[in-house]
């Protein structure tokens, strides 16, 4: 497997695309997605803005394209993509609010698919969060 591009240790880019991956989990990129980070607060908490999310989740795109034995293949939850993904976000809070922004855009077609939630556990599960910590997160920050 070609390796995915890399981002700065904790930059506004991994969290950018911690939150396109979940974002594009189940296949498909719904408008609402898009709509849910609109409030300028939403993104700028992690130093990005709507440009800069829609570069990496272009640049994402592209890249678990060439990182798949097969373009038509493309498998965007294999397990050696979501490590590459996740690895250079190291700051608990900075993952917590990754989680947080990505559940918050996927949840806005007002339903998570079975592959963005398989997204959420493995992320949870590989930085030691819960989904109490998750919901915690929500109602303080993105109601």
């Amino acid at each position: 497997m070609t390796p995915i591009r890399t981002y700065p240790e904790n930059s506004p880019q991994a969290v950018g695309r911690i939150v396109a991956m979940m974002m594009v989990a189940d296949g498909s990129l719904a408008e609402a997605e898009l709509a849910a980070l609109s409030d300028p607060e939403h993104l700028a908490s992690v130093g990005l803005d709507a440009h800069g999310l829609r570069t990496v989740l272009a640049d994402h795109l592209v890249d678990v394209a060439l990182a798949s034995p097969k373009p038509h293949e493309a498998r965007v939850n294999d397990p050696a993509i979501l490590d590459q993904v996740l690895a250079p976000v190291t700051d608990p809070a900075l993952r917590l609010k990754a989680c947080a922004l990505a559940i918050h855009a996927s949840g806005a077609d007002e339903q998570i698919a079975p592959a963005e939630q398989a997204v959420l556990h493995y992320m949870l599960d590989q930085w030691g969060l819960t989904l109490e910590q998750l919901h915690d997160y929500l109602a303080q920050h993105l109601n």
